[in-house]
Protein backbone atom coordinates (compact mmCIF):
# COMPACT_ATOMS: atom_id res chain seq x y z
CA UNK A 1 0.00 0.00 0.00
CA UNK A 2 1.33 3.58 -0.86
CA UNK A 3 2.90 5.01 2.50
CA UNK A 4 0.73 7.04 4.51
CA UNK A 5 -2.27 6.06 2.93
CA UNK A 6 -5.65 6.47 4.49
CA UNK A 7 -8.50 4.57 3.36
CA UNK A 8 -11.46 5.99 2.22
CA UNK A 9 -13.74 2.42 2.30
CA UNK A 10 -16.12 3.63 -0.19
CA UNK A 11 -14.13 4.61 -3.42
CA UNK A 12 -11.96 2.23 -3.13
CA UNK A 13 -14.78 -0.66 -2.75
CA UNK A 14 -16.47 1.24 -6.23
CA UNK A 15 -13.20 1.39 -8.11
CA UNK A 16 -12.45 -2.17 -7.21
CA UNK A 17 -15.81 -3.24 -7.96
CA UNK A 18 -15.61 -1.43 -11.70
CA UNK A 19 -12.62 -3.08 -12.35
CA UNK A 20 -13.74 -6.51 -10.76
CA UNK A 21 -17.15 -6.34 -13.22
CA UNK A 22 -15.20 -5.27 -16.46
CA UNK A 23 -12.90 -7.74 -15.42
CA UNK A 24 -15.13 -10.54 -15.32
CA UNK A 25 -16.60 -9.71 -19.55
CA UNK A 26 -12.59 -10.70 -20.47
CA UNK A 27 -12.79 -7.52 -23.04
CA UNK A 28 -10.32 -4.24 -23.06
CA UNK A 29 -11.66 -2.10 -20.21
CA UNK A 30 -10.53 0.86 -18.96
CA UNK A 31 -12.12 3.45 -16.09
CA UNK A 32 -10.85 6.68 -14.81
CA UNK A 33 -10.51 8.61 -11.52
CA UNK A 34 -11.22 12.09 -11.86
CA UNK A 35 -11.58 15.07 -9.82
CA UNK A 36 -9.29 18.51 -8.50
CA UNK A 37 -6.05 18.36 -7.08
CA UNK A 38 -6.16 17.32 -3.07
CA UNK A 39 -8.74 14.55 -3.35
CA UNK A 40 -6.48 11.60 -3.61
CA UNK A 41 -6.77 10.90 -6.80
CA UNK A 42 -3.22 9.49 -6.84
CA UNK A 43 -3.29 7.46 -3.39
CA UNK A 44 -6.89 5.79 -4.51
CA UNK A 45 -5.56 4.24 -7.70
CA UNK A 46 -2.30 3.37 -5.80
CA UNK A 47 -4.50 1.49 -2.90
CA UNK A 48 -6.92 -0.14 -5.99
CA UNK A 49 -3.48 -1.36 -7.76
CA UNK A 50 -2.08 -3.10 -4.96
CA UNK A 51 -5.10 -4.74 -3.96
CA UNK A 52 -5.77 -5.92 -7.91
CA UNK A 53 -1.61 -7.80 -7.63
CA UNK A 54 -2.27 -11.51 -7.80
CA UNK A 55 -4.91 -11.55 -9.90
CA UNK A 56 -3.29 -9.90 -13.20
CA UNK A 57 0.01 -8.06 -13.66
CA UNK A 58 -0.30 -3.84 -12.39
CA UNK A 59 2.16 -1.34 -13.78
CA UNK A 60 1.56 1.90 -12.70
CA UNK A 61 2.84 4.82 -14.39
CA UNK A 62 3.46 8.90 -13.96
CA UNK A 63 2.30 10.50 -16.94
CA UNK A 64 1.94 14.37 -16.19
CA UNK A 65 2.08 16.81 -18.97
CA UNK A 66 3.92 16.42 -22.36
CA UNK A 67 4.68 12.92 -21.74
CA UNK A 68 7.16 11.02 -23.46
CA UNK A 69 5.41 7.76 -24.09
CA UNK A 70 8.06 6.16 -25.54
CA UNK A 71 10.50 6.86 -23.15
CA UNK A 72 8.08 5.80 -20.39
CA UNK A 73 7.37 1.80 -22.35
CA UNK A 74 10.76 1.53 -22.71
CA UNK A 75 11.64 2.55 -19.05
CA UNK A 76 8.80 1.40 -16.76
CA UNK A 77 6.32 -0.93 -18.96
CA UNK A 78 8.63 -2.95 -20.61
CA UNK A 79 11.28 -3.55 -17.94
CA UNK A 80 7.98 -4.93 -15.37
CA UNK A 81 6.66 -6.94 -18.16
CA UNK A 82 9.99 -8.44 -19.65
CA UNK A 83 11.98 -9.69 -16.13
CA UNK A 84 13.34 -6.05 -15.71
CA UNK A 85 14.97 -5.48 -19.16
CA UNK A 86 14.94 -2.39 -20.16
CA UNK A 87 13.31 -1.25 -23.65
CA UNK A 88 14.62 -0.15 -26.53
CA UNK A 89 11.75 1.11 -29.22
CA UNK A 90 12.65 3.87 -31.31
CA UNK A 91 8.85 3.91 -32.54
CA UNK A 92 5.83 3.86 -30.49
CA UNK A 93 4.24 1.36 -33.41
CA UNK A 94 6.92 -1.41 -32.55
CA UNK A 95 6.00 -1.01 -28.91
CA UNK A 96 2.51 -1.73 -29.67
CA UNK A 97 2.92 -4.60 -31.31
CA UNK A 98 4.76 -5.50 -28.26
CA UNK A 99 2.14 -5.06 -26.08
CA UNK A 100 -0.52 -7.04 -28.15
CA UNK A 101 1.89 -10.02 -27.79
CA UNK A 102 2.94 -9.39 -24.23
CA UNK A 103 -1.35 -9.11 -23.40
CA UNK A 104 -1.79 -12.15 -24.92
CA UNK A 105 0.33 -13.86 -22.73
CA UNK A 106 -0.90 -12.38 -19.31
CA UNK A 107 -3.29 -9.74 -18.28
CA UNK A 108 -2.57 -6.39 -17.29
CA UNK A 109 -4.00 -3.27 -15.55
CA UNK A 110 -1.97 -0.38 -16.59
CA UNK A 111 -2.68 2.60 -14.30
CA UNK A 112 -2.01 5.92 -15.65
CA UNK A 113 -1.35 8.25 -13.15
CA UNK A 114 -2.32 12.10 -13.65
CA UNK A 115 -3.00 11.89 -17.09
CA UNK A 116 -4.00 15.54 -19.05
CA UNK A 117 -5.61 16.14 -21.74
CA UNK A 118 -3.55 17.54 -24.53
CA UNK A 119 -4.64 15.88 -28.32
CA UNK A 120 -1.48 14.13 -28.52
CA UNK A 121 -1.69 12.27 -25.06
CA UNK A 122 -5.40 11.65 -26.22
CA UNK A 123 -4.37 9.56 -29.32
CA UNK A 124 -1.44 7.69 -27.43
CA UNK A 125 -4.01 6.28 -25.20
CA UNK A 126 -6.11 5.38 -28.17
CA UNK A 127 -3.40 3.54 -29.71
CA UNK A 128 -2.59 1.69 -26.21
CA UNK A 129 -6.10 0.73 -26.03
CA UNK A 130 -6.02 -0.72 -29.34
CA UNK A 131 -2.93 -2.88 -28.66
CA UNK A 132 -4.25 -3.91 -25.47
CA UNK A 133 -5.28 -7.66 -25.66
CA UNK A 134 -8.41 -9.21 -24.54
CA UNK A 135 -8.69 -9.15 -20.47
CA UNK A 136 -6.49 -6.50 -20.09
CA UNK A 137 -7.14 -2.76 -17.96
CA UNK A 138 -6.97 0.40 -18.04
CA UNK A 139 -7.39 2.49 -15.36
CA UNK A 140 -6.39 6.74 -15.52
CA UNK A 141 -6.13 9.59 -12.83
CA UNK A 142 -7.01 13.09 -14.15
CA UNK A 143 -8.71 16.08 -13.39
CA UNK A 144 -11.18 16.21 -15.71
CA UNK A 145 -14.11 13.87 -17.31
CA UNK A 146 -13.60 14.84 -20.53
CA UNK A 147 -10.80 13.33 -20.84
CA UNK A 148 -12.21 9.88 -19.85
CA UNK A 149 -15.33 10.61 -21.98
CA UNK A 150 -12.86 10.73 -24.83
CA UNK A 151 -11.43 7.86 -24.33
CA UNK A 152 -14.13 5.80 -23.76
CA UNK A 153 -13.27 5.17 -20.01
CA UNK A 154 -15.73 4.62 -17.40
CA UNK A 155 -15.86 7.66 -15.12
CA UNK A 156 -15.91 7.84 -11.55
CA UNK A 157 -15.91 10.71 -9.40
CA UNK A 158 -13.54 11.15 -6.28
CA UNK A 159 -14.42 14.50 -4.00
CA UNK A 160 -13.36 15.35 -0.76
CA UNK A 161 -14.16 13.85 2.43
CA UNK A 162 -17.84 13.48 3.22
CA UNK A 163 -18.39 15.48 6.20
CA UNK A 164 -19.70 12.71 8.30
CA UNK A 165 -16.27 11.02 7.72
CA UNK A 166 -13.94 13.83 8.39
CA UNK A 167 -12.86 13.62 11.53
CA UNK A 168 -12.12 10.02 11.60
CA UNK A 169 -10.21 10.40 8.45
CA UNK A 170 -8.11 13.14 10.65
CA UNK A 171 -7.63 11.05 13.37
CA UNK A 172 -6.26 7.93 10.94
CA UNK A 173 -3.55 10.03 9.66
CA UNK A 174 -2.91 11.86 12.31
CA UNK A 175 -2.69 7.73 13.79
CA UNK A 176 -3.94 9.32 17.32
CA UNK A 177 -5.02 6.67 20.02
CA UNK A 178 -8.32 7.61 21.11
CA UNK A 179 -8.57 5.03 23.94
CA UNK A 180 -6.02 7.36 25.47
CA UNK A 181 -8.84 9.58 26.96
CA UNK A 182 -6.14 12.78 27.93
CA UNK A 183 -5.83 12.86 23.95
CA UNK A 184 -9.52 11.92 23.29
CA UNK A 185 -10.71 15.60 24.93
CA UNK A 186 -7.82 17.68 23.34
CA UNK A 187 -8.41 16.34 19.99
CA UNK A 188 -11.75 16.39 20.38
CA UNK A 189 -11.79 20.29 21.47
CA UNK A 190 -10.28 20.85 17.61
CA UNK A 191 -12.52 18.84 15.39
CA UNK A 192 -15.43 21.35 15.06
CA UNK A 193 -13.21 23.81 13.76
CA UNK A 194 -10.60 21.17 11.27
CA UNK A 195 -14.71 19.53 9.96
CA UNK A 196 -15.96 23.80 9.41
CA UNK A 197 -12.89 25.12 8.33
CA UNK A 198 -10.97 22.57 5.83
CA UNK A 199 -13.83 21.80 3.26
CA UNK A 200 -12.93 18.21 3.51
CA UNK A 201 -10.20 18.44 1.26
CA UNK A 202 -7.60 15.74 2.07
CA UNK A 203 -4.45 17.21 1.43
CA UNK A 204 -5.31 19.61 3.98
CA UNK A 205 -6.57 17.58 7.14
CA UNK A 206 -3.49 15.54 5.98
CA UNK A 207 -1.37 18.63 6.52
CA UNK A 208 -2.88 19.66 10.01
CA UNK A 209 -2.77 15.84 10.81
CA UNK A 210 1.15 15.63 9.75
CA UNK A 211 1.57 18.72 12.99
CA UNK A 212 0.85 15.71 15.52
CA UNK A 213 2.37 13.19 13.88
CA UNK A 214 5.66 14.61 13.41
CA UNK A 215 5.74 16.89 16.71
CA UNK A 216 9.34 18.15 17.47
CA UNK A 217 10.62 16.97 20.78
CA UNK A 218 10.39 19.77 23.53
CA UNK A 219 6.81 20.69 22.14
CA UNK A 220 3.98 19.38 24.32
CA UNK A 221 1.35 17.39 22.97
CA UNK A 222 -1.37 20.34 23.88
CA UNK A 223 0.79 22.74 22.29
CA UNK A 224 0.61 21.58 19.00
CA UNK A 225 -3.01 21.42 19.26
CA UNK A 226 -3.34 24.71 20.20
CA UNK A 227 -1.16 25.28 16.74
CA UNK A 228 -3.36 23.57 14.93
CA UNK A 229 -6.68 25.12 16.29
CA UNK A 230 -4.98 28.37 15.53
CA UNK A 231 -4.03 27.78 12.42
CA UNK A 232 -7.28 25.55 11.07
CA UNK A 233 -9.01 27.20 7.91
CA UNK A 234 -9.34 26.82 4.82
CA UNK A 235 -6.62 26.51 2.23
CA UNK A 236 -6.15 30.13 1.01
CA UNK A 237 -5.75 31.05 4.09
CA UNK A 238 -3.43 27.86 6.03
CA UNK A 239 -1.57 29.17 2.71
CA UNK A 240 -1.22 32.84 3.70
CA UNK A 241 -0.49 31.40 7.45
CA UNK A 242 1.96 29.54 6.46
CA UNK A 243 3.48 32.13 4.26
CA UNK A 244 3.49 34.66 6.93
CA UNK A 245 5.75 32.74 8.82
CA UNK A 246 8.35 31.84 6.50
CA UNK A 247 11.86 33.10 7.71
CA UNK A 248 15.36 32.46 7.22
CA UNK A 249 17.01 30.22 9.73
CA UNK A 250 19.16 32.34 12.58
CA UNK A 251 22.16 29.92 12.33
CA UNK A 252 22.73 30.43 8.73
CA UNK A 253 23.80 33.12 6.10
CA UNK A 254 22.55 36.55 7.76
CA UNK A 255 21.95 38.10 4.28
CA UNK A 256 19.04 38.71 1.93
CA UNK A 257 20.75 37.50 -1.05
CA UNK A 258 17.77 37.73 -3.26
CA UNK A 259 16.06 41.58 -3.76
CA UNK A 260 13.53 41.59 -6.13
CA UNK A 261 12.27 45.21 -7.42
CA UNK A 262 9.56 46.01 -4.80
CA UNK A 263 10.30 43.09 -2.35
CA UNK A 264 11.83 44.75 0.59
CA UNK A 265 9.15 43.92 2.76
CA UNK A 266 9.84 40.21 2.03
CA UNK A 267 12.13 38.20 3.62
CA UNK A 268 14.25 35.70 1.73
CA UNK A 269 12.21 32.80 2.40
CA UNK A 270 9.28 34.21 1.24
CA UNK A 271 11.11 35.94 -2.10
CA UNK A 272 12.34 31.93 -2.75
CA UNK A 273 8.76 30.51 -2.00
CA UNK A 274 7.39 33.21 -4.40
CA UNK A 275 9.51 32.09 -6.90
CA UNK A 276 8.08 28.27 -7.24
CA UNK A 277 5.11 30.12 -8.97
CA UNK A 278 7.30 30.06 -12.13
CA UNK A 279 7.26 26.35 -12.65
CA UNK A 280 4.75 24.53 -15.31
CA UNK A 281 2.05 22.18 -14.33
CA UNK A 282 5.00 20.01 -13.47
CA UNK A 283 4.53 19.29 -10.13
CA UNK A 284 8.35 18.16 -9.72
CA UNK A 285 11.09 20.62 -9.88
CA UNK A 286 15.36 20.94 -8.93
CA UNK A 287 17.05 23.22 -6.85
CA UNK A 288 19.29 24.35 -9.58
CA UNK A 289 16.85 26.04 -11.14
CA UNK A 290 15.88 28.23 -8.65
CA UNK A 291 19.67 28.77 -8.20
CA UNK A 292 19.97 30.07 -11.68
CA UNK A 293 17.38 32.50 -11.31
CA UNK A 294 18.78 33.86 -8.41
CA UNK A 295 22.40 34.23 -10.15
CA UNK A 296 20.41 35.65 -13.23
CA UNK A 297 19.26 38.33 -10.85
CA UNK A 298 21.25 41.68 -11.44
CA UNK A 299 20.32 42.83 -7.67
CA UNK A 300 22.20 39.55 -6.40
CA UNK A 301 26.03 39.85 -4.93
CA UNK A 302 26.77 36.47 -3.79
CA UNK A 303 28.68 33.59 -4.64
CA UNK A 304 27.60 30.51 -6.37
CA UNK A 305 28.34 28.23 -3.88
CA UNK A 306 27.21 30.84 -1.47
CA UNK A 307 23.55 31.14 -2.98
CA UNK A 308 23.23 27.03 -4.15
CA UNK A 309 23.83 26.86 -0.20
CA UNK A 310 21.06 29.29 0.82
CA UNK A 311 18.65 27.62 -1.64
CA UNK A 312 18.97 24.40 -0.41
CA UNK A 313 18.50 25.77 3.35
CA UNK A 314 15.58 28.21 2.26
CA UNK A 315 13.85 24.99 0.66
CA UNK A 316 14.40 22.71 3.80
CA UNK A 317 12.74 25.65 5.66
CA UNK A 318 9.19 25.39 2.97
CA UNK A 319 9.72 21.43 3.68
CA UNK A 320 9.36 21.93 7.30
CA UNK A 321 6.14 23.97 6.81
CA UNK A 322 4.77 21.28 4.70
CA UNK A 323 4.91 23.65 1.67
CA UNK A 324 7.22 21.34 -0.66
CA UNK A 325 8.38 17.61 -0.17
CA UNK A 326 11.82 16.71 -0.75
CA UNK A 327 12.31 13.33 -3.35
CA UNK A 328 15.52 12.96 -3.94
CA UNK A 329 19.56 14.34 -4.67
CA UNK A 330 21.82 14.04 -7.05
CA UNK A 331 24.96 15.71 -7.28
CA UNK A 332 24.21 17.87 -4.99
CA UNK A 333 21.40 18.50 -7.41
CA UNK A 334 17.73 18.58 -5.07
CA UNK A 335 14.03 17.59 -6.40
CA UNK A 336 11.10 18.56 -4.94
CA UNK A 337 7.44 17.95 -5.23
CA UNK A 338 4.65 20.58 -4.26
CA UNK A 339 1.08 20.23 -5.22
CA UNK A 340 -0.71 22.42 -7.40
CA UNK A 341 -2.48 24.14 -4.87
CA UNK A 342 0.81 25.46 -3.56
CA UNK A 343 2.22 26.16 -6.88
CA UNK A 344 -1.22 28.30 -7.74
CA UNK A 345 -0.78 30.07 -4.49
CA UNK A 346 2.62 31.05 -5.24
CA UNK A 347 2.22 32.45 -9.17
CA UNK A 348 -0.92 34.27 -7.44
CA UNK A 349 1.20 35.76 -4.27
CA UNK A 350 3.96 36.73 -6.78
CA UNK A 351 1.54 38.47 -8.99
CA UNK A 352 -0.05 40.56 -6.53
CA UNK A 353 3.31 41.29 -5.21
CA UNK A 354 5.51 41.88 -8.47
CA UNK A 355 3.89 43.22 -11.33
CA UNK A 356 4.97 41.13 -14.22
CA UNK A 357 6.67 44.40 -16.15
CA UNK A 358 8.36 44.92 -12.91
CA UNK A 359 9.31 41.79 -11.70
CA UNK A 360 13.08 41.26 -13.44
CA UNK A 361 13.72 37.77 -15.07
CA UNK A 362 11.03 35.13 -12.68
CA UNK A 363 7.28 35.97 -12.99
CA UNK A 364 7.19 37.55 -16.69
CA UNK A 365 7.80 33.78 -18.21
CA UNK A 366 7.12 30.22 -16.82
CA UNK A 367 10.22 27.60 -17.15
Amino acid sequence: MPTGYVARDDPEKKVLEILEREKSVGIVSSQGIHGPGGVGKTYLAQAVAWKMRGKMEVVFVEVGTNPNMLSIMNSSFYPYLENGTKGNFTELEDVWIWLSKITKKKKVLIVLDDVWSEKTTIQILWQMREALSDGSQLLYTTRTKDLLLKVKATPYELGVVPEAERWDFFVNCAALNLEDEQVKANTEQIGKAIIENTDGLPIILDNYAQHLKQGTEGVSFQDLLNQIKDEVTGSEQWLERSFHALKPSTNFIDCDVLSLPKSNDLNRVQQLFLCLGVFKDDERFRSSVLETIYKLSDEINASEEDIKKIVHEDLNILANHSLIKFIHEQNGDLTYTMHDIVREYALKKGEQTFRYKESGRCFGHRL
